[in-house]
């Protein structure tokens, strides 16, 4: 496992430099030892990265296939938030795909994911993305659906935070307006 997390270290330099084939050899090879060492989180992580260095090189075939095995393996060790990344990164690879039936689809369950873990600025992201995709497909009663659920839950969240600057402001003894 050193060897694959080495591997792994050296290549966020060609990451970085935009060097996304090379990357992706390098990811290729954590991915066998990941395989190798039976290290899930390994896999996942080479699974992800892959998919984002051929997300980068617009090959979204092969960016979707590494990121639906990332989704399998974190389904498998019951990783609801990481679970939740992927379905949104996988919405947006289907939106740009233009396949907004299978972005809604991912997005939904970005939604429910963020819903059960009380996570409300994801759940008010995904109304937004929801409705403009419902849009796009011509379900303006789902479009309208959820863009009052975005309106309502990001009023609230702006509410939330000004009370939450009120008592951090009223706790440090200045005034509040």
């Amino acid at each position: 496992m050193a060897e694959g997390r080495a591997l792994s270290n050296n290549n966020n330099v060609n990451y970085l430099l935009q060097d996304y084939s090379t990357s992706i050899e390098y990811f290729d090879k954590r991915l066998t030892i990941a395989k190798e060492c039976n290290d899930q989180i390994g896999q996942r992580r080479a699974h992800t990265n892959l998919g984002n260095a051929y997300l980068y090189l617009e090959e979204y075939d092969k960016a979707r296939y590494h990121y639906r095995e990332a989704m399998i393996i974190s389904e498998v060790m019951n990783d609801g938030l990481f679970l939740a990344q992927l379905c949104f990164i996988l919405g947006r690879v289907y939106n740009i795909k233009q396949d907004y039936e299978t972005s809604i689809y991912f997005h939904e369950k970005h939604l429910n994911i963020a819903h059960k873990f009380q996570d409300y600025r994801v759940e008010c992201q995904a109304y937004l993305i929801l409705s403009q995709l419902y849009e796009k497909i011509n379900q303006y009663d789902k479009t309208k659906k959820y863009r009052n659920l975005y309106k309502s839950l990001a009023r609230e969240i702006d509410e939330t935070n000004e009370k939450k600057v009120c008592s951090k402001s009223n706790a440090l003894k200045v005034s509040c307006i």
